[in-house]
């Protein structure tokens, strides 16, 4: 008996060393696609193969959709149809839609690969496969970034040679990370506690954009803890109005009778300056659509220790288009911490761009906004360098894509991330797949895109105008990445901006004041314009869009980073210093897409089964190893 057990042991060791490498490439997610929870999605990542398999249930016994679209729309998207009919029998068809009304037939080939379905007196369920490019002109690449899934049901199966039926009302669409890791797979400690931080029922005023601030004190004091998770707290029913949530740690020192104290964040409208004072080092962020982050198992965010912070400030972006006067909101922070101490202390720090006025045309294709970092000379702390594993990318309603761009001595790296679909509604903080390092000397440089062509105004990025909180609102542009790392340094956010000077330049204006509005000096017809009025009365063609872009890419920018305390680090750029735009000798190629002939069955279908057969071996193994220790 105990010789076929240590027979046994010896199977399974030797499985378990051939197949944990291949697994470790596969990765699981799930979600429910439609408020009312009758559609379902779930699917399997297969990095190493380059496929994605996948689930999906609904409660239905028609017909079932799932689509990739560019914009959320029908037309251009890539679709799949499927059913099962009363017989138990499954199908589906790959489909192409160049409207709104039913997807043709892909007929250059069909990428979809059916691998099972079943039909109960509720619900029906179809699996799926197909690989990130088909090569197929009519299907859509899955690729890093944000997907667009659309999704349909009918309560019938389509009719033979007529196809299916109108959806009506059962449709819609949901921005998802189809090739993104789920943080939440993370185990959290045993012993782990949570801390709640939420504004306290504050009237939201009748305005398009409110930034609040609140002061908070952390109860944890006199020893270190580390954070492992955060997630956002939302008010139900105020999801459309929380536009973003910042939990900042207030500077060492700061004055306790902020305690307790809530108002406008910036301005005349602020009493104490509380919102400047406190907004740089970040312990949790969030925006549009952002969902709970779990750190590695080897990372944690500080708190506690001796002459670290004890003040939080909660800033709140509330974004009330509709001026309603009826909100009274109780939103904020959940931390998951913990006392058991891992090997990493995390720091977030903000790569910012653009941060005074960049204009963007309603002619324009997109314009570039660029934040320069040098890692040489951001080191408060003696290392050579960090590693980010996380962050989030953020802009605002014209924003497109984004990119944190990554340089080591002219040569351009791979993206430290990017999203070439961004959509404002779905800001997701990103768990990379590995983790990137950037060593001294090091530029990032975060890039937005933007599209503005239906507006009838230049858009202003983060002009800061008396009395409004300029560059705030959501119809203004910023363009940022919030980067989680290790180790954590004392730097808190570096930040670039065009001046007005090198901007007005291209307007052959010859001389302008810095600061609020950029008013121009000279010459003599313009003196006492505004940028923004400059801007706004060019006579702007599709030639002269693309000039002035190129011209504000090479034009110089301001500089600076900062610490804790808002102060300019020792070794930093001064504040307000000039420079040109980082010396580029060879930009990054990506690879070039190689297309896949992807058929059912075979090797690539059988190693899908290996994963969650793991879990089943791995649960013998330990039963085995129970079971010698008897014998």
């Amino acid at each position: 008996m105990a010789r076929k057990f240590c027979e046994l042991f010896f199977l399974v060791v030797l499985w378990y060393s051939t197949f944990v490498p291949r697994c470790l490439s596969v990765y699981q997610r799930r979600d429910v696609l439609d408020k009312g929870g009758k559609y379902s999605l779930g699917w399997t990542v297969d990095v190493e193969e380059k496929v994605v398999v996948f689930s999906v249930e609904v409660e239905t016994r028609g017909w079932i959709g799932l689509g990739l679209s560019p914009h959320g729309g029908m037309p251009e998207s890539d679709i799949v149809i499927g059913w099962v009919d009363g017989e138990g029998n499954a199908f589906l068809t790959d489909r192409y839609a160049t409207e709104n009304g039913a997807p043709a037939v892909d007929t250059t080939s069909q990428d979809w690969v059916l691998l099972s379905g079943w039909e109960n007196d509720t619900h029906t369920s179809l699996s799926f496969k197909r690989p990130f490019d088909t090569c197929d002109t009519q299907d859509r690449v899955i690729e890093d970034g944000t997907s667009r899934v659309i999704f349909a049901w009918n309560d019938a199966d389509p009719v033979t040679d007529v196809g299916p039926s109108y959806h009506d009302a059962n449709r819609g669409v949901k921005s998802v990370l189809l090739l993104d890791k789920d943080p939440e797979q993370t185990p959290l400690p045993d012993n782990v506690l949570t801390l709640d931080i939420v504004v306290p029922k504050v009237h939201v005023p009748a305005e398009d954009t409110t930034y609040w601030c609140q002061c908070f004190r952390l109860p944890m004091v006199g020893r270190k803890y580390h954070v492992v998770k955060w997630e956002q707290i939302v008010q139900p029913g105020h999801e459309s109005l929380v536009h973003h949530t910042i939990a900042y740690f207030c500077p060492p020192g700061t004055n306790e009778s902020l305690v307790g104290l809530g108002e406008h964040c910036y301005g005349r409208r602020s009493s104490t300056g509380m919102g400047e004072h406190c907004n740089s080092q970040i312990l949790a962020a969030f925006a549009v659509g952002g969902g709970p982050f779990t750190l590695p198992t080897d990372a944690g965010l500080p708190l506690g220790e001796d002459g670290a912070p004890n003040l939080i400030m909660l800033e709140m972006h509330y974004d009330n288009p509709e001026l309603r006067n009826d909100y009274y909101d109780s939103s904020g922070v959940r931390i998951y911490y913990t006392t058991d101490l891992r090997r990493h202390d995390v720091g977030v720090s903000i790569v910012f761009g653009s941060a005074n006025s960049v204009f963007v045309s309603n002619l324009f294709w997109d314009l570039r906004n660029w934040d320069i970092r040098n890692f040489k000379k951001m080191a408060a702390r003696d290392v050579d360098s960090i590693k980010v594993i996380g962050g989030i990318l953020h802009s605002h309603l014209a924003g497109v894509a984004i990119r944190a761009r990554h340089f080591r001595r002219g040569v351009e790296l791979p993206p430290i991330a990017e999203d070439e679909t961004y959509d404002f509604n779905f800001q997701q903080t990103r768990y990379l797949r590995h983790p990137v390092e950037i060593r001294k000397g090091d530029y990032i440089v975060t890039e937005c895109d933007y599209k503005t062509r239906k507006r009838p105004r230049v858009t202003i990025s983060l002009e800061r105008s008396p009395p409004l909180q300029g560059g705030l609102p959501t119809y203004r542009e910023m363009c940022l990445a919030f980067l989680i790392y290790y180790p954590r340094l004392d730097l808190t956010q570096c930040v670039s901006m065009p001046t007005y000077a090198a901007t007005l330049r291209f307007a052959s204006v010859e001389t302008v004041r810095e600061g609020y509005y950029g008013l121009v000096e000279s010459p003599s017809d313009l003196a006492g314009r505004s940028s923004v009025w400059i801007m706004n009365n060019m006579n702007w063609t599709a030639g002269l869009v693309r000039q002035f872009q190129d011209h504000a890419l090479r034009a110089n920018h301001y500089f600076f980073c900062e610490d804790q305390h808002n102060q300019v680090p020792i070794g930093q750029w001064p504040r307000g210093e000039e420079r040109a735009p980082i010396p580029m000798t060879r930009p990054f190629q990506p690879k070039t897409s190689a297309c896949q002939v992807y058929a059912s069955g075979g090797e690539a279908a059988a190693n899908r089964h290996v994963c969650p057969f793991l879990t089943l071996v791995l649960i013998t193994f330990r039963t085995v190893v129970m079971l010698l220790t008897v014998l």
